[in-house]
């Protein structure tokens, strides 16, 4: 026999739902407090493996040391014995390519091609006296080989597509955390300093272990918010849209003039190419193509492709270092030169890259190369605070778990003001992926709260 009962009182009070949240604050804190149970181990990663990536050219440099610190010289050799010089040291081997650094004290590398065409081997060799200092083969170097590892972990997670989704839901993620944080950090006192400021060492477990995750992320907020923004541009929806974005806005804009046919998949160079009696095309120095480049990119690294019988033209990359410090924007340049005349017949330059123009701005501000080392501390001891801040907010939840119980925040019944909703609704379109999981958050509170009333509408 079925009795009647009479509901709780808070399913009764349905108006109350259309009343304001008694306490914003909490709801803020609640929803801070699932984001970070949920996506802080993925941060976590990502900032330990960004934090190792940060410095990945000078642990090169300097576990690299014997082979690329060389004592500078005011007259050093022609391109031309530089070649020659590796050449000698590996007979049969083809060279295809040489770096030329931009700064003295360091060497010259030399690209040779196996007779196979398979594997190549990068010569290093002293620009003063033409001494070959070693050799390393790129495809089996265990340095590059951890740092190549570490970077696709810091990007998928080793999980292909969907690592990538998961880094790009946990950064959307980041970003509403770094916001809630913030606004649950904001001082409701002027005067207040201690517990704001500087960490209260005296006070409780719970309240220093409070301080010590909110003040150094107040501190750190705007690299936080600079690295994480950032990282979007990189990721795979977000940073899909935003290559189509930049296209469309370049297409409406004035005409995208290519400058480089190359760049295209033409190298414009069919008839540049004199055969010989022997068939064999008679192509200009690579010394000179070093000049030229060197007189158009002063201060740039050069990266330098040799010319073939099928495609007879050097190619020449010019970058800044990106990777030591660009004191600015990135600096990527490309030019084609026809190998038999020595012409420039294409140039293609970032910044005029109708798709990644913005990449000469946001990676610098990703990896904190924009001032050189200062800045790359500054990102260094950023990652280092964001790797925190999942370590502190798990022992906090730990800690003041009561015995037996879960500790999670309860629901607040009510509406939330009209401005918190619009920004829930902007931060759901800009950044799609995190909204969709808001989106099926939502779902899953509604479901629930239906399954509990049809479950207390049985009894």
């Amino acid at each position: 026999m079925s009795t009647t009962q009479t509901p709780p009182a808070s399913t009764a009070e349905s108006p109350a739902k259309h009343q304001p949240v008694r306490s914003l604050r909490r709801v803020i804190w609640r929803w801070h407090f699932f984001a970070g149970l949920c996506v802080g181990p993925i941060l976590l990663v990502v900032a330990v493996t960004g934090a190792l990536f940060l410095f990945s050219a000078e642990i090169q440099d300097l576990i690299r040391a014997d082979l690329i610190n060389v004592p500078p010289t005011d007259s050093p050799l022609p391109c031309e014995k530089l070649v020659d010089s590796a050449v000698a040291a590996h007979p049969d081997w083809t060279p295809v390519r040489l770096t030329i650094p931009d700064a003295e004290g360091r060497s010259t590398a030399v690209t040779l091609q196996a007779p196979d065409g398979e594997h190549k081997l990068n010569v290093y060799v002293d620009p003063g006296d033409g001494r070959v200092l070693g050799a390393v083969d790129p495809d089996a170097d265990p340095v590059t080989g951890f740092f190549t590892a570490v970077l696709k972990i810091h990007r998928q997670l080793f999980a292909g597509t969907t690592g990538r989704i998961i880094v790009e839901l946990a950064t959307g993620w980041g970003l509403i955390l770094l916001l809630t944080g913030m606004f649950l950090w904001w001082p409701r006192k002027a005067a207040t300093a201690r517990g704001v400021w500087w960490p209260r060492w005296t006070a409780g477990r719970y309240t220093l272990l409070r301080d010590l995750h909110s003040i150094p992320a107040a501190v750190f907020v705007p690299i936080l918010f600079l690295m994480t923004g950032t990282g979007l541009f990189y990721t795979l929806c977000w940073g899909t849209g935003a290559v189509l974005v930049s296209q469309t806005l370049s297409e409406l804009g004035t005409e995208v003039t290519m400058k480089s046919a190359a760049f295209n998949g033409k190298d414009g160079t069919a008839d540049e190419a004199p055969a010989g009696e022997s068939g064999a095309a008679k192509f200009i120095p690579v010394g000179d193509v070093v000049r030229l480049a060197q007189e158009r990119f002063p201060g740039r690294q050069l990266g330098i492709d040799f010319p073939t019988n099928e495609k007879p033209a050097y190619s020449v990359f010019a970058i800044n270092d990106f990777a030591r410090g660009t004191y600015g924007p990135m600096r990527s340049d490309r030019l084609t030169v026809a190998a038999a005349s020595g012409d420039v017949i294409g140039h293609e330059s970032l910044a005029d890259n109708s798709r990644f123009w913005w990449h000469g701005w946001v990676y610098p501000l990703h990896a904190g190369t924009i001032l050189g080392p200062t800045t790359k501390v500054l990102w260094l001891l950023a990652c280092c605070v964001l790797a925190s801040l999942p370590v502190t907010g798990t022992w906090m939840w730990w800690h003041r778990r009561p015995s037996g119980g879960s500790g999670f925040p309860g629901r607040q019944d009510g509406a939330l003001p009209a401005w918190l909703t619009v920004l829930l609704t902007l931060l759901c379109i800009s950044l799609p992926v995190a909204g969709v999981s808001v989106l099926l958050i939502l779902a899953g509170e509604w479901a629930l709260g239906r399954l509990s009333r049809v479950q207390w509408l049985q009894t």
